[in-house]
């Protein structure tokens, strides 16, 4: 490890370079996955399915980003972290003119978008929150606070807080919900949760569920030891926090989770609003898309909160199909990662190897792909195990779609049926599982803008209005978090 503000060598990599064992050890690395299927099996891959009106009027999207600076000259390492997110809500068929030359014009963005930020601060390492024993306790505080106040529609609408209580299942929070202290889990909830197994009046007894988490702040006592449980608590987030190196991974996993969770919390805001009948409040819904930046996946220690939201998101599908409307369009776009790496190796061997003569090589337009576990496996990235891939993380299926100019876009479709139906593992796979397809291709026609490589309006400017700069960015974050601790 280096010294504070030491510079590191200029010269110390040709050590690296000029050793014969590093050499000699790298020689035997090879690229797992840098292949691509046979002709005939490469184009059996893109299917044609009609486009057809995507019958949205708006799109909702969100887009999160953060930083950590350090907020003391005295004291370097003590730093607070700030996320930023982006909600927009953006009106489809309009002939706004919104980004010209990479930038936003912000007269014709006002004309179609609606778009709101809620930013939230943390503290990350050697701070901490007044009247507060810990960083651990200042940050799960920190969190609660803010998902009681952010809401994604009004003032008056549900809450973010309200939102994750009302997704999750009460068998999920028994089951899930622990102690922060780490002796209280292994001693007290593992050991009734094996003691008693199956007794469903023993467990609901002991352990907690939501009926004990009846106040605003959805929060209980230990039952074993006493210490404040907050049902924040479920994602786990406390896990990642280290008195003695920092907590800056929180902010990415805290950062997705939210993403994911405001969504949700729009569609149940819209179905709680008093001033609409509750016809016209599916209706609505029907007519608003969903966009997430990047797939439709919780990774880490908040994963486990990706099952409730595929749950709530097919019920939600239900209703409507029940009421004759059209099911969700909900998808996540990817920008970068393995399958859009795969993809644009893809796309470079059929251009090379693309002629007159060789009509099978023509490049996919208005096609779809759908990324099966057989076929990833087999030429994206290597099986871990036995499981569906993503199993514990995802809630969408890769598909790719090229456009009309064979652009590709790497997007996560929402399963469309429960995990518990027969036949969840088969289904995925099939095309005709998903029936939306049609319209969120003509979606992406619509969408589409050449700022970036499969760029779509509404995460762009999401993305705008989140992002936090290097400079000066980060530098005015690092001077406001200074002055108002001083």
């Amino acid at each position: 490890m280096p010294f504070n503000k030491e510079l590191a060598n200029k010269l110390a990599h040709n050590r690296i370079l000029t050793n014969p064992l590093v050499q000699e050890s790298l020689s035997k690395y090879q690229i797992v996955y840098d292949n691509v299927p046979a002709d005939e099996e490469l184009t059996e891959n893109f299917v044609d399915i009609p486009l057809e009106s995507a019958q949205l009027r708006s799109i909702f999207s969100v887009d999160g980003s953060f930083d950590s600076v350090s907020v003391s000259d005295r004291f370097p390492s003590a730093q607070v972290g700030f996320i930023q997110f982006s909600m927009n809500l953006v009106k489809l068929n309009t002939n706004a003119n919104i980004i010209k030359n990479g930038l936003v014009n912000p007269i014709e963005f006002n004309k179609i978008t609606e778009a709101h930020t809620h930013s939230l601060d943390l503290p990350i390492f050697n701070t901490k929150i007044k009247g507060k024993n810990n960083i651990r306790d200042s940050i799960r505080f920190r969190i609660n606070d803010y998902f009681i106040s952010s809401r994604s529609f009004s003032d008056e609408s549900i809450n973010l807080l309200e939102t994750l209580f009302n997704i999750l299942s009460e068998e999920e929070v028994r089951n899930n919900l622990n102690c922060v202290n780490e002796e209280c889990i292994k001693e007290y909830f593992n050991h009734n949760r094996t003691k008693y197994k199956g007794d469903e009046q023993q467990l609901n007894d002991l352990l907690i569920t939501k009926n004990k988490l009846n106040n605003k702040d959805r929060s209980c006592n230990c039952p074993n030891c006493g210490e404040d449980i907050l049902l924040i608590d479920y994602l786990r987030l406390h896990e990642l926090i280290d008195e003695d190196l920092g907590s800056t991974g929180i902010l990415s996993r805290l950062c997705k989770v939210v993403e994911h969770l405001y969504p949700i919390n729009f569609i149940m805001s819209v179905l709680d609003n008093p001033d609409m009948q509750e016809a016209h409040k599916y209706a609505a819904l029907s007519e608003i898309g969903f966009i997430i930046d990047g797939p439709l996946a919780i990774y880490g220690e908040p994963a486990k909160v990706n099952r409730a939201i595929h749950r709530y998101l097919n019920k939600i599908n239900q209703e409507l199909v029940s009421r004759s409307h059209n099911p969700l369009v909900y998808i996540g776009l990817s920008k970068t990662g393995t399958i859009v790496d795969y993809i644009s190796l893809l796309m470079t061997h059929i251009r090379d190897n693309s002629s007159d003569d060789n009509e099978i090589f023509l490049l996919p337009k208005n096609k779809f792909m759908l990324i099966s576990d057989d076929y990833r496996h087999k030429y994206i990235q290597p099986k871990m195990n036995n499981n569906l891939f993503g199993a514990e993380t995802y809630y969408g299926q890769d598909i790719v779609y090229f456009n009309q100019v064979s652009q590709p876009y790497v997007l996560s479709v929402l399963y469309p049926m429960y995990r518990s139906e027969e036949h969840f593992k088969e289904k995925i796979f099939e095309f005709n599982s998903y029936s939306n397809l049609g319209r969120i291709g003509s979606l992406i026609n619509e969408l589409k803008v050449d700022v970036y490589d499969s760029a779509l309006l509404p995460i762009v400017l999401a993305h705008k209005y989140a992002s936090i700069s290097l400079q000066p960015g980060v530098s005015s974050l690092k001077d406001f978090a200074r002055a108002v601790l001083q």
